[in-house]
């Protein structure tokens, strides 16, 4: 036997780890691990003495022999098809191993006695093994052949995370107090990923917490909550590690008022302020030290990692659904105590009861209640809450000796049986919530993948040019690189500095970049307005050809401190401008809480890529568990692209949004519940298409309240208006509605109103088309 190295040390200790993983009452992931090393290379006989070892430690023997045989099974196979000389790949290797193990299962239950979960999980657990296997061999690949500064595609990257959260799952878990010491570090890993990669990489790093913190024991909205925290740790990453941190423990505090009530437990408080105290302690010069790079981060101009990653969210989004679909098919509720529950209680009174009894030997009154239409009649009696004595079988009573103790004993096993039924109701409709997030993290994830745009190598004679136009105003560009969207959309990256004597804005060198492209380009938010003498990173978008000018009216309810509405008008990288309006159920602070955890939820899943739709689908997951006792909001978003002069509207129980286009107007309004009402709702949505000089009006119930029974006067008024400041316009709205009233603020009143225009040469960076154009390939 070879002598087994450090890196192989390493990959035994995870193999020995995961192989302790149990999910689903099987270990695929310890197959899969398995399958993958395979695959990667390395000491076949000490990584299945690992893995076993892992899965006898965790898993009855009778499982432990069957993976055992499918272990072997591969490697047989392996070493044959070698001799051959054929190839040995991943997908034989994983496909085999999920063949294996399927047929072993089915066999298994030819003989044996199963339930009807086990054809379930039968079924799942090839889709896993293959899946899982995949995942594993990019983190497997990238141990194996480590060496210091080598670079890790995010695909790696992903795998590792994974890796590590099922590695922390497999140790046994050690308690400190109240605060265990698993948990502590699968939480700091949440905010290390967030700050250190970025918003994808913590999201997948709070899914897979909060996953692994499900199968814990811990309540399923962690799921979505560790998601959120990890995107929110890196929506702050630019800002610097204290900036992450804050926003870290601000936005758990926020899930556990509005969202998850379990982040606010004093155990979860703790291990939260020592993770951040822990990270807040390494010093960023540390953490720039064993930080990976990743593709792409140097300035290669090349992703070719990026149809990989593509591939690989795919998988993710296809394997968090499929959880989803099992989750959901076990999460039937029982309505109520059903015949065999009956049946199987009457006999086991008979024998309980009857058999302690002298008169059973004569008794006939214990074979009467076991009769069928015995049984059926008394699951009918049942239902009213307690048997009674007059509804029991006429040879019950004249026969038995002790009919009140028989009846006593019976309807206390009817409210033991009740009880049960509540519990499995519960545990059902948990998984349902489960179940939900997890298809919408699903859903997030082939959203990313199909926004995933290309990194284009720039050619060498349009770097040419590009610098050369630069240079003559004494800027001095490197390491150059042109993003394109799935529109079409250009976005160029550049680190530039200038030249001795010389000031350059970012809006001069934008207009230089649109004379060589014929495209109007404009500096980025998060671009210097001045190109500095220091080399520093410079980014310029291509600007829309719409423009849009925002306004709001707002009045809130009389006697009220604040108002219950909520709005943002937030412009998005892409060239969008969301808008969203969301009304709080009653007035007042409550209604205040309910609409802003809505606002700032979607303003945060918008800017970091996800679509509106899901983006207000997950959010609806989110707010059920504690939304089911009281509370909602409603949603109402509008989506303005700029770009292509489109609209989307989405609601979740809004009032209308009104289009005001010439002289007339149009009315958008559809039924669609709020968002906390019901597990699964679906918002409403339109697209239509957008024009210069058109208004957009969005408005709560409180406007549309005030006008009851005279919507042709508020129709009117929205078309005969020719107010052109959109500010002038939502206020003139506002006061006419509080006139509609009397002059009282009956509920709280929000408008948002914005105006869409095509741009100008005063108004936007014009290409004069002086020079010969650039064009992408």
């Amino acid at each position: 036997m070879k002598k087994i190295h450090k890196k192989m040390l390493v990959q035994l200790l995870f193999g020995f780890l995961i192989g302790r993983v149990v999910l689903l009452e099987r270990n695929p992931a310890g197959a899969a691990f398995f399958a993958g090393a395979l695959a990667q290379g390395g000491g076949v006989v000490p990584l299945l003495f690992s893995v076993g070892l892992g899965m006898l430690s965790a898993l009855p023997v009778e499982a432990v022999l069957r993976y055992g045989v499918g272990m072997l099974g591969i490697v047989v196979a392996k070493n044959l098809m070698e001799r051959q000389g054929m190839k040995w790949s991943i997908w034989q290797s994983s496909g085999l191993m999920a063949a294996t193990l399927a047929v072993l299962s089915v066999t298994q239950y030819t003989i044996l006695p199963y339930q009807w979960k086990d054809i379930l999980f039968t079924i799942l657990e090839p889709v896993l093994v293959v899946a899982l296997a995949r995942v594993f061999l990019e983190g497997q690949q990238y141990l194996f052949h480590f060496r210091r500064g080598r670079q890790i595609s995010q695909e790696q990257l992903l795998s590792l995370v994974l890796m590590g959260m099922l590695a922390l799952y497999g140790i046994p878990e050690v308690m400190i107090r109240d605060i265990s010491l698993t948990v502590l570090v699968m939480l700091l890993l949440v905010p290390f990923a967030g700050y250190q990669y970025g918003i994808g990489v913590g999201a997948v790093a709070g899914a897979a917490g909060g996953i692994i913190l499900s199968l814990m024991g811990q309540d399923e909205g962690f799921v979505g909550s560790l998601c959120l925290l990890g995107m929110i740790t890196a929506l702050f990453r630019d800002k610097g590690k204290m900036w992450s941190l804050s926003a870290y423990l601000l936005g758990a505090f926020g899930i556990g008022i509005s969202l998850n009530r379990d982040m606010l437990d004093l155990g979860m408080i703790k291990m939260l302020v020592i993770d951040s105290l822990i990270l807040a302690a390494v010093p960023d010069k540390m953490l720039r030290r064993i930080r990976i790079p990743l593709y792409g981060e140097q300035g290669s101009g090349e992703n070719p990692e990026g149809l990989q990653m593509k591939n690989k969210l795919e998988g993710f989004s296809d394997s968090f659904r499929q959880l989803a679909r099992v989750l959901q098919k076990q999460s039937e509720e029982k309505t109520g105590v059903n015949r065999r529950d009956v049946r199987l209680l009457m006999k086991e009174m008979a024998e309980q009861v009857c058999d302690k009894c002298s008169h059973r030997e004569y008794c006939m009154g214990q074979v009467a209640v076991n009769r069928p239409e015995v049984v059926s009649h008394l699951m009918e009696m049942q239902e009213q809450g307690m048997l009674r004595i007059d509804q029991m079988p006429a040879e019950f009573v004249e026969e038995c000796i002790h009919p009140d103790w028989f009846l006593m004993e019976a309807n206390q096993g009817l409210r033991m049986a009740r009880t049960v039924m509540s519990f499995q109701n519960q545990l059902a409709q948990n998984r349902r919530v489960l179940a939900g997030q997890m298809e919408q993290v699903g859903d997030l994830f082939r959203e990313l993948a199909g926004d995933a745009g290309q990194t284009a190598k720039v050619p060498e004679e349009m770097e040419n040019v590009i610098k050369r136009e630069l240079a003559g105003m004494r800027v001095k560009v490197e390491d150059l690189i042109i993003y394109r969207d799935k529109r079409d959309r250009l976005e160029i990256r550049m680190k530039a500095h200038t030249g001795k004597g010389r000031l350059v804005t970012a809006r001069e060198t934008a207009g230089v970049l649109s004379d060589l492209f014929g495209r109007s380009f404009m500096p980025s938010r998060e671009s210097h307005n001045v190109i500095p003498k220091k080399e520093t990173e410079m980014v310029f978008v291509e600007d829309t050809p719409y423009l849009a000018v925002t306004g709001v009216g707002r009045r809130m309810k009389e006697g009220e401190e604040v108002s219950g509405d909520n709005f943002s008008c937030l412009s998005l990288p892409n060239g969008e401008l969301l808008l969203a309006l969301s009304d709080g159920m009653g007035s007042g602070k409550g209604a205040f809480g309910e609409s802003q955890v809505v606002i700032e939820l979607l303003e945060q899943m918008t800017e970091a890529g996800f679509s509106k739709i899901s983006a207000l689908k997950l959010i609806n997951s989110l707010y059920m568990p504690e939304a089911v006792q009281t509370s909602f909001a409603t949603a109402d978003v509008v989506v303005l692209d700029l770009y292509q002069g489109s609209c989307q509207f989405m609601k979740n129980g809004a009032a209308a949004t009104w289009i005001r286009r010439g002289k007339g107007v149009e009315r958008i309004e559809g039924q669609a519940l709020p968002v906390g009402v019901y597990q699964e709702a679906e918002p409403y949505f339109e697209k239509t298409e957008i024009y210069s000089g058109d208004y957009v009006i969005m408005m709560t119930d409180g406007i549309v309240d005030a006008f009851a029974g005279r919507e042709e006067e508020l129709e009117r008024l929205l078309q005969e208006q020719r107010i052109v400041n959109p500010q002038e316009l939502a206020e003139y709205i506002v006061d006419e509605a509080v006139a509609q009233s009397g002059g009282k603020v009956n509920d709280d009143m929000s408008v948002v109103v914005a105006a869409v225009w095509e741009r100008t040469r005063e108004n936007s960076y014009v290409p004069s088309y002086k020079n010969r154009q650039l064009r992408l390939s």
